[in-house]
């Protein structure tokens, strides 16, 4: 389930990858600071790793497909 599907909705386009980690660190960082921990905030903090883990998965095949200079 994303949990930031409704804001996806309500702006009508879809977020990168990347934009949808940077909320979901936003939002935990000030749950964080409020002290507020529930079932919702981990399943967000799950969404997040989750992308996180993507992000680095294709950042690396990126980094392997990139050619190489020659000198």
């Amino acid at each position: 389930m994303d949990s930031i599907l409704t804001l996806e909705e309500l702006m009508d386009k879809p977020l990168c990858k990347e934009e949808k980690l940077r909320r979901y660190q936003q939002c935990l960082r000030e749950f964080e600071l409020l002290g507020y921990q529930d079932l919702f905030i981990e399943q967000i903090r799950q969404e997040a790793r989750q992308l996180e883990q993507k992000l680095a998965r294709r950042a690396k095949a990126n980094h392997r497909q990139a050619p190489k200079r020659l000198p």
